[in-house]
């Protein structure tokens, strides 16, 4: 699960870069900016994750986590030219950021 987690994360990134920096016209600072968002979510995600794990246990949290992530990922994949940076990508970003976080605690 982990190596789909990371290849799934590993072609966003890709692609979404390309996608701010082309289409958005966005410079290549402001395209690593644009994932600040994203991180954040990320990071508040894991910080709970640990505490949340004694209470509900792994495979629950898992579960959890699996759904904002493919959600996330089936918005991004809807994702046209007419795409505004908040709906094309730091919102779909921000929904499946959390779902990586919380699926990566054991």
């Amino acid at each position: 699960m982990r190596l789909l987690v990371v290849a799934g994360m590993f072609g966003m990134f890709f692609f979404l870069t390309q996608f701010v920096q082309e289409v958005l016209g966005l410079s290549p600072l402001l395209a690593g900016l644009s994932f600040l968002p994203m991180t954040a979510a990320l990071f508040t995600v894991s910080r709970l994750a640990p505490v949340l794990l004694p209470r509900f246990g792994a495979k629950p949290l898992m579960i959890a986590g699996l759904i904002p992530a493919v959600g996330g990922m089936a918005w991004l994949g809807q994702i046209s030219p007419a795409s505004t940076y908040l709906s094309g990508c730091s919102a779909p970003c921000c929904c499946s950021g959390p779902g990586w976080a919380s699926r990566s605690c054991r």
